[in-house]
């Protein structure tokens, strides 16, 4: 059928449509040219966070507690504060490959009767491993909650490790860091991550090395398991519609009998920093580089914490952030630049990331550069100051919308000893911040003389103007790979 036809038939369907003698409803438009000025916006969403129940078993477990009424959920995560950073030192992935094997069975339970088990319930097992901390949960109808504590207690409690199933886990993981080492994002981050951290346990990511998911035993999970998954290392954390009463009586019943044997691990010393380097990881033919332009930093606890996060948002953690604005909008080298602070238990990284042209490698880092002087040099605009904590003060009822995200903010509250009424406080500490604290922030966390500049990208192409930057000797390093080709 013809355009033509086609509109004809559809405007003859209107009219048979159309109710005889009708008018169209005059219009509700203010008078003038209303598409000129943006509708106003309404209030500020309202803060609702919780100030979790805490209680402690005897067996030393914490249990954190939120009542969340309403919807019939309730979210249970077992955090473990163990994860990459408690690796062996010979080791690196070892807690991610061991978290990966929690899901696969325990003493009681086959794999397969794991995930039967969890989808009869109406839910996911969620397993995480990140630098600090090893998570299992999962939310579930209330009238399940007991059934689903009952798993995820044996889950951690009575993890089976067996033969088959670490093979199967150990073909998975390789898979998993050859496709990772395949983006350059990632070989520039955990290329970043180990010039920042030296041979510290932060040094490593949760997906290790090859060689070391190739040679990790079941003896070596063991012992991890026996030094690290214990009551007393580790919190339970509930949210939902179960009353407190309940969720604690819960608590205690399916992991009040946790046996804890042991002295508690001692804690992860802080990074030392290494000297600035500049690494090119060649990528022969490569149309654009990753860059990784980065440096140590300080932790979670540290008591500016607040203000990095501001003078961040203003420096390059937004969209609108200086970084990206010069990067993109103004020079048109990349699609985006972010910068963050990578705050972590025992210590930190300050870390700029971005994609450029091949050609204009050097020059960004250049920009970057200059950026983090300006940002030590001069007061920033009270505008980006109102519009960075604005930004960050009300985005954070959006962190209390779920039980899962209640749950998560929760466990940050667990894993770095916060303060339980933490969250509470944060807007009226966002707003005591000056312009000055800004200042002061920034001289003391951004360190250009100390960089780290890591390139993923064609090295005889960009090599020598990185060189020229003065930034000590470029050092060259192949692209890694992993040979998925299975061993004779």
């Amino acid at each position: 059928m013809s355009r033509q036809r086609l509109v004809l038939l559809a405007a003859l369907l209107l009219g048979a449509c159309a109710t005889p003698g009708a008018r169209l409803a005059p219009s509700t438009q203010p008078p003038g040219d209303w598409r000129t000025a943006p509708p106003a916006g309404g209030p500020p969403p309202a803060l609702r966070a919780p100030v979790p129940e805490r209680h402690v078993l005897a067996n030393g477990l914490t249990v954190l507690l939120v009542h969340r009424p309403g919807l019939p959920l309730v979210h249970t995560t077992i955090m473990i504060r163990a994860g990459a950073a408690q690796d062996p030192a010979d080791r690196p992935g070892l807690a991610g490959l061991l978290g990966e094997l929690l899901r696969a069975g325990t003493t009681t339970r086959s794999a397969a009767e794991v995930a039967e088990a969890i989808e009869t319930l109406g839910g996911s097992l969620e397993i995480d491993v990140d630098d600090d901390a090893m998570t299992v949960s999962t939310s579930v109808l209330e009238e399940h909650h007991a059934q689903a504590m009952a798993l995820l207690a044996d889950v951690v409690q009575r993890p089976a490790l067996a033969a088959d199933e670490l093979e199967r886990v150990r073909d998975e993981r390789l898979a998993a860091l050859a496709a990772a080492l395949a983006d350059p994002g990632y070989v520039a981050a955990a290329t970043c991550r180990r010039e920042i951290f030296g041979p510290h346990r932060y040094g490593h990511t949760p997906l290790g090395t090859a060689a070391t998911i190739r040679a990790v035993n079941e003896s070596e999970l063991r012992a991890f398991v026996a030094r690290y998954l214990r009551p007393s290392n580790s919190a339970v954390i509930l949210v939902g519609s179960l009353p407190p009463a309940a969720a604690r009586a819960a608590a205690e019943a399916h992991f009040g009998a946790w046996s804890d044997t042991g002295g508690t691990p001692p804690p992860l010393a802080a990074p030392v920093a290494q000297e600035p380097s500049l690494l090119v990881i060649d990528k022969p033919g490569a149309p654009q580089t990753q860059l990784c332009v980065a440096h140590l930093g300080v932790a979670r606890r540290h008591p500016d914490y607040l203000r990095l996060m501001v003078a961040n948002a203003i420096l390059g953690g937004s969209f609108s952030s200086r970084i990206n604005m010069n990067l993109r909008e103004d020079k048109g080298y990349t699609y985006g630049a972010r910068s963050h602070f990578e705050m972590l238990r025992a210590g930190g990284a300050f870390v700029v990331s971005t994609a450029v042209e091949t050609a204009v490698t050097a020059p960004a880092v250049g920009e970057i550069v200059k950026e983090l002087v300006t940002m030590r040099e001069a007061d920033v605009q009270r505008e980006e100051l109102t519009t960075a904590k604005n930004r960050y003060s009300l985005s954070l009822p959006g962190y209390f919308q779920t039980v899962r995200s209640v749950a998560a903010m929760v466990g940050n509250i667990y894993l770095h000893e916060l303060p339980l009424d933490y969250y509470q406080t944060l807007p009226a500490a966002v707003d005591q911040i000056g312009l000055a604290d800004v200042r002061r922030v920034a001289q003391e966390a951004l360190r250009p003389e100390a960089l780290h500049i890591v390139a993923v990208g064609d090295a005889a192409a960009i090599s020598d103007a990185l060189q020229a930057l003065g930034r000590g000797a470029v050092r060259r390093e192949a692209l890694p790979v992993v040979d998925l080709a299975p061993e004779e």
